[in-house]
């Protein structure tokens, strides 16, 4: 008597995580379609096994064409299903790249040859070849039975698998494929060793359920009840590629991650619980999700009795409203997002969210925004700049035509000429120049300004080389962002970049401000050393906008110190800042920096930098930026001897 109600379980357990996978709106990533064409399979394969194996058709297996035509499907489905775990064993290895194409490709050889070589061996060794079956049951235990020793041979696989590959494989998969892989081949042989009661299904289904639970699944915060961030992904993404009407409000908290009073954070837990819960009854599909320890989203769909700034109202009417825990009793700040034709996909929204919340002061007052034409109209600029930037990084063309090198001369007061330059930078998208402010904010944010920085010295280098036998000047200097400085390939890249152009290092100087004194010192001091070693010397620049520190002053790492123009400005209108510019100036001098002001606009301001002792002086009063091609014309050309 064949007992199949065993095989029955591991149907309903398959169905229930299949209706978790569509419920938990979980991460669409190719591992999880290798999971779930394996999980519709196996319930296929249970559901065609519990119907030949059941009391009615155990015994007609041969004679019915239905029953017959079931058995055979249930083979082929345990075929693909051995075929799918591979392929996701592989994937798991490999990730989801060129090699990962290529060995998938064998998990068919290889399952194809567990299947024909264990049912050669069973059936013509272990079973004696020719000996006829009983009747029908018996011809179904002993399939199980081959099946089963088929399963432990892929098992064996699947382990040395992960064994020879196991440095690229993840602890946590590695784990648990260990484990999961025991625990089927302990399966595979009580099943083997019972082949009347037949529960084969649980070797397949209960990996795919492993999977789905370790990789896959959007579990609840069992705090406030809501879900994470990746369920919110996937149904905004959803809603975009059905062109669906939608809305967003993200809230931050603060207080959430600075607070060390568990009272007060408990308080905060209890009201934004019952936040959430008056969120979720606004409308049939407003949800709320726990996007990270602080922040949390509310989404509804919308139709034509609510509108996105409806939805954003009613959630901080919400917030702002009291409740049985009483008022909320931290700031937030919230920023509402509706959907729009050009929040196209997830990346452009996710940039769109940063955005917005860069908007946001840090200060401890309550903040609302609400995407509105003006905001989307700005991003739209901003992310036009930011694909620009990140195809110029991508590119890593040193003689990118969107990248321009400009300069403005600096006026020597000693030699009354100029001797120098600074670089500066500016891109041309689609036509039009935009200036720094524009740019770099962006570049920095999204790790694209060493890129640019690499393009612009080596368009100096290039100017440098050209007039550097025929015309007079020291050096041109370059910018530098305090993020690049520590970066630790830094002076590698450019030494690199000024030998291939055949410039002498001197020739170069780097601005740096004060505040990248102050970022990761460490590697800051090793670059400025290494970069110093090669003959670089440095500018601080925007010197009296910082944190002042005479000490790194006058330690010898700067060859020239840039005031910035609120510095004299401010001397201009204030006497006792006017003593104190004028005596640093001298204590500069005595330790050998040249100081330098920025900003001379006027021929007042140029009368007043000249008294103070200033050794150098840049501004529109003297020249402006121009092309840097022609800044030769401000230098004056060499003696011909």
């Amino acid at each position: 008597m064949i007992n199949i109600y065993g095989e029955f379980s591991s149907l309903l357990i398959g169905l229930l995580i299949l209706f978790f996978l569509f419920y938990s709106n979980p991460k669409k990533t190719k591992g999880f379609y290798i999971n779930f064409a394996g999980l519709i399979f196996g319930i296929i394969g249970s559901v065609l096994l519990f119907f030949v194996g059941s009391e009615r058709n155990v015994h007609r297996i041969t004679t019915s064409p239905v029953v017959l035509i079931a058995f055979f499907s249930f083979s082929l489905c345990y075929i693909i299903i051995l075929n799918i775990i591979f392929t996701y064993i592989y994937y798991l290895v490999y990730g989801d790249g060129e090699e990962f194409k290529r060995k998938s490709k064998l998990s068919a050889i290889v399952t194809t040859f567990i299947y024909a070589g264990v049912g050669f061996l069973y059936f013509n060794v272990v079973r004696g070849g020719s000996q006829p079956f009983l009747n029908d049951a018996d011809l179904l235990e002993h399939y199980i039975s081959y099946i089963c020793s088929a399963g432990l041979v892929a098992c064996v696989l699947m382990f040395i698998t992960f064994v020879f590959n196991h440095t690229r494989v993840p602890k946590i998969v590695l784990l648990s494929g260990q484990i999961f892989i025991g625990a089927d081949v302990v399966t595979l042989f009580v099943q083997l060793m019972l082949p009347k009661t037949i529960f084969i299904g649980l070797t397949y289904i209960l990996p795919f359920m492993a999977s789905y639970l370790l990789f896959h699944s959007n579990p609840y915060d069992e705090e406030t009840g809501m879900q994470s961030a990746e369920p919110l992904n996937t149904t905004v993404a959803k809603a975009i590629r059905k062109n669906r009407e939608f809305a967003i409000v993200y809230v931050s908290v603060p207080q959430l991650e600075k607070t060390n009073f568990l009272m007060q954070e408990s308080m905060i837990h209890h009201l934004l619980t019952d936040v959430a819960r008056r969120t979720e009854r606004i409308s049939s599909s407003s949800h709320c999700y726990r996007i990270s320890g602080s922040t949390y989203a509310a989404f509804t769909f919308l139709d034509k009795k609510m509108t996105a700034f409806d939805y954003f109202n009613a959630v901080t009417d919400i917030i702002n409203s009291p409740s049985g825990y009483g008022y909320f009793p931290a700031s937030y700040k919230a920023i509402g997002i509706g959907s729009h034709p050009f929040l196209s996909n997830l990346d452009v929204l996710q940039h769109y969210y940063t955005f917005l919340a860069d908007k946001l002061t840090p200060t401890v007052e309550n903040e609302e925004i609400f995407s509105g034409t003006k905001e989307i109209t700005e991003f739209m600029e901003y992310y036009r700049i930011h694909l620009a930037i990140e195809d110029i990084r991508d590119k890593k063309d040193l003689d990118d035509s969107r990248v321009l090198a400009y300069a403005q001369p600096i006026y020597s007061v000693e030699k009354e000429a100029f001797l120098s330059a600074e670089a500066l930078m500016r891109l041309e998208i689609d036509g039009k120049i935009l200036g720094p402010g524009q740019f770099i904010p962006i570049a920095e944010a999204n790790s694209c300004i060493h890129p640019l920085t690499k393009i612009i010295l080596n368009k100096v280098c290039k100017e440098i080389q050209r007039i550097q036998n025929e015309y007079d000047f020291d050096c041109i200097t370059v910018n530098c962002s305090p993020i690049e400085l520590s970066i630790k390939k830094m002076t590698d890249d450019l030494i690199k970049i000024i030998e291939q152009n055949g410039v002498d290092p001197k020739k170069i100087r780097l601005e740096v401000t004060e505040s990248s004194m102050y970022q990761n010192a460490d590697a800051v001091a090793s670059n400025m050393q290494s970069m110093s070693d090669e003959g670089i010397t440095f500018y601080l620049d925007d010197f009296g906008t910082g944190y002042s520190n005479f000490d790194r002053l006058t330690s010898g790492d700067f060859h020239t110190i840039k005031f910035d123009k609120s510095v004299l400005y401010k001397a201009m209108e204030d006497e006792n800042t006017e003593e104190m510019i004028h005596a640093l100036i001298h204590m500069l001098k005595e330790s050998n920096i040249s100081p330098l002001v920025e900003g001379v606009e006027t021929e007042e301001q140029r009368l007043f930098s000249i008294k103070h002792g200033f050794d150098f002086i840049q501004g529109f009063n003297y020249a402006k930026p121009i092309p840097i091609d022609e800044l030769s014309a401000y230098f004056k050309k060499k003696d011909k001897k």
